[in-house]
C-alpha cells in the first residue's frame, strides 16, 4: 500500500508504503517532509476471522532530530483504498497493483507537469516534464526537470485504481516539494480498473534560498497536474511523424512564452515552424524578411525528449543576451493539437548563471 500524508490544509507531508508479508505481519517505510532519512518499522496486528477489515497502528521510532511518529490505518479488502489519520492530519492512497492490474510488457511513457499558465518572473512559467519505462512489476522511474528547471529523479509505483503517488524533494530546502497523485488511466498503458480513483492533482511548493540562481524567494504551493503519455520508439524520425500525426515532418505553432519572452526588444525573430529531418534534428524553418534567432535543437526518438539552445537578445526586463537551453518531451494526446511541450531557461542579468523559465510548445 501507498499513502500520502496530509496536513488539515491539504498540503503533501510525505509518504508511506507498506507491505503486509503475510496474514496480520507488515513492514513500512515513511519518507517525511523536511527529512534526508527514510525511516522504516514492522510490526504485527490482529485479524478478526470472517472479517475483512482491520485497523492497525504504525509507529515509526525517533531519528536524527525527528521524534518518534504515529499514525493509524484503516484498511478494507472490499476496497483497492486505504486511508488514515496522524496528529496533524490525514493519509490516504490505495492498494498497489498485482497480477491483472498490472501492464502485461513494459511501456516507455512521457509525461508533462503543467501548473497553469505564469508570468516566469516570480512563479516558473515553464512546463515540467519527464519520462521513464513503466515495467511489468508496476514500477516506474521518472526523470526530467521541474518547471523551474530543477532536476528530478524518482520512481513510483501504480496502483490498483491505475494511478501512482508522485512524491520528491528535490531542493536544498528538504521542506520544498512537488507530491500527489498522476493518473494512468484511460491511457492504454495500463488495464482498465473497476475501482474508483482518488481525486488526481500535485502541488509544488519551493521555499526561499538564496543560494538558488532562480526563485530564490520561493513560491507555492501551486497546483498542478501531470499529464501521462505513451510513448512508441520509432524506427526512424518519419515512423515518429507519422506517430506524432505530424504534417511533411512539421512542427508548428511553436510558442516560448513567459519570463520576458516574447522579447518586444528582440531584434532577431524567434523560430515559429520546424521541420524534423531523417536524424531527428529540427530544422527552423526561415521567416519571410525577417533574421532569425539561432537555433539548434533535436528530438531524442529513443526517449522521446528535446534538447536546444536558443539564442536570446537582451532586454530592459532583465534578460541577459546570451544561449537559452531548451527541453521538454513530444507526446500524442486525442484530440489536442499540442504533441512537445517543456521549458525554456532564460538567463537573466544579475548573479551569474541566474536564470528564470518560460514555456516552450509546438503544435502538429
Amino acid at each position: 500500500m501507498a499513502v500520502l500524508l496530509e496536513d488539515v490544509t491539504g498540503s503533501p507531508q510525505g509518504l508511506i508504503t507498506t507491505t503486509i508479508s503475510s496474514p496480520g505481519a507488515w513492514s513500512a517505510r515513511y519518507d517525511a517532509i523536511g527529512s534526508k532519512t527514510i525511516r522504516s518499522t514492522r510490526g504485527v496486528f490482529d485479524l478478526t476471522p470472517s472479517v475483512d477489515r482491520a485497523a492497525f497502528a504504525i509507529t515509526f521510532p525517533a531519528a536524527s532530530l525527528a521524534p518518534a511518529f504515529s499514525t493509524s490505518w484503516q484498511i478494507d479488502a472490499s476496497t483497492a483504498l486505504a486511508s488514515g489519520t496522524y496528529a496533524q492530519g490525514t493519509l490516504g492512497g490505495f492498494r498497489l497493483a498485482k497480477i491483472d492490474e498490472l501492464p502485461t510488457a513494459p511501456r516507455q511513457v512521457t509525461m508533462v507537469i503543467d501548473q497553469g499558465e505564469q508570468g516566469g518572473f516570480q512563479v516558473p512559467a515553464g512546463l515540467g516534464w519527464a519520462t521513464g519505462t513503466l515495467s511489468n512489476a508496476g514500477v516506474l522511474p521518472l526523470s526530467g526537470q521541474l518547471g523551474d528547471a530543477q532536476a528530478f529523479r524518482t520512481s513510483v509505483s501504480l496502483g490498483a485504481t491505475g494511478q501512482a503517488i508522485l512524491w520528491v524533494k528535490p531542493y536544498r530546502n528538504l521542506n520544498s516539494f512537488l507530491g500527489g497523485i498522476i493518473s494512468l488511466r484511460d491511457t492504454g498503458i495500463v488495464p482498465q480498473t473497476a475501482f474508483t480513483p482518488i481525486q488526481s492533482g500535485l502541488l509544488w511548493r519551493r521555499f526561499a534560498d538564496s543560494i538558488e540562481l532562480s526563485y530564490s524567494s520561493g513560491f507555492g504551493p501551486l497546483g498542478a497536474e501531470a499529464k501521462v503519455n505513451p510513448y512508441i520508439k520509432p524506427a526512424s524520425a518519419l515512423a515518429l511523424a507519422t506517430n506524432l500525426g505530424l504534417t511533411n515532418n512539421e512542427f508548428r505553432n511553436v510558442t516560448f512564452d513567459g519570463g520576458g519572452l516574447p522579447n518586444a526588444e528582440q531584434f532577431t525573430a524567434l523560430p515559429e515552424r520546424f521541420v524534423m529531418d531523417s536524424s531527428y534534428k529540427l530544422n527552423a524553418v526561415p521567416l519571410f524578411g525577417r533574421v532569425m534567432s539561432l537555433w539548434q535543437g533535436a528530438v531524442n526518438g529513443g526517449a522521446g525528449t528535446v534538447t536546444a539552445t536558443l539564442a536570446v537578445d537582451a532586454s530592459n526586463n532583465g534578460i541577459l543576451k546570451g544561449n537559452a537551453s531548451v527541453s521538454g518531451v513530444v507526446f500524442r494526446r486525442a484530440n489536442v493539437e499540442t504533441v512537445g511541450a517543456g521549458l525554456i531557461k532564460i538567463p537573466t542579468t544579475g548573479i551569474k548563471g541566474s536564470f528564470r523559465t518560460g514555456a516552450f510548445l509546438m503544435d502538429r
